[in-house]
């Protein structure tokens, strides 16, 4: 079997815990990155992949093929024992990816929307509603599933990450949120991710979207 194939295009976006799932198990992998000016070429090639429904991200491993952000980050938590093993835990990670879904499209949606910076309040106000329910979820728990690490971490972390690099002080009330982020990026494999080469802070969007689209923080 050849190494697993992760396929995105060359930015952030909902592709990172995927890398990072991939990092923190050592799993070699070919990062594959589209950029956007590749998009002509990608809807040309989705259809001869053998993807039931073709997309990005997709995983190509050995026989395996899969798109879906959320289906891709279960299928390698199960492949480097991240998943929640029992049927509760298993319940409360359905609930939660439906949590951290609703607050990373609550910010991406305001990313591409071109009067962005006259929505601010409300965006804010709207992300620090979720952001006070997850400070007191987190406080009597090191990870989401209690003690133990999973794959929802990953999504999480990098949904807060892009938070606060857009609101540096959304999380200064979130004492929590903030020992979370730290205790996550300081275990060692993501640590080491983070400090490569194979790392880019930015993009985190793509060219068009009004915050994030560009190679450092273009914040206003």
């Amino acid at each position: 079997m050849g190494k697993l194939v992760f396929t995105y295009w060359d930015l952030r976006g909902i592709a990172e815990p995927a890398r990072m799932l991939l990092e923190y198990g050592g799993i070699e992998y070919e990062d594959r990155r589209m950029s956007v000016s590749d998009h002509p070429k990608w809807l040309v090639e989705k259809f001869s992949l053998g993807l039931d429904f073709p997309n990005l991200p997709y995983i190509i491993d050995g026989d395996v093929k899969l798109s879906e952000s959320w289906a891709i980050y279960r299928y390698i938590g199960k492949k480097i024992s991240l998943f929640p093993a029992s049927e509760e835990d298993q319940r409360q990670a359905d609930m939660l990816q439906g949590v951290i879904n609703d607050i990373r499209v609550g910010l991406i949606r305001f990313m591409y929307d071109a009067d962005l910076y006259k929505k601010i309040d409300e965006l804010r106000k709207n992300q620090s509603e979720k952001v006070d329910l997850i400070e007191k979820y987190l406080k009597s728990r090191k990870f989401l599933i209690g003690n133990d690490l999973s794959y929802l971490d990953f999504a999480l972390f990098e949904t807060f990450d892009q938070h606060r690099l857009f609101f540096t002080d959304i999380f200064d009330q979130s004492p929590n949120i903030q020992n979370y982020m730290e205790r996550f990026e300081s275990l060692p494999p993501i640590a080491n991710y983070l400090s490569s080469s194979r790392y880019n802070k930015f993009p985190i969007t793509a060219p068009m979207a009004t915050w994030g689209g560009q190679k450092e923080n273009d914040r206003k």
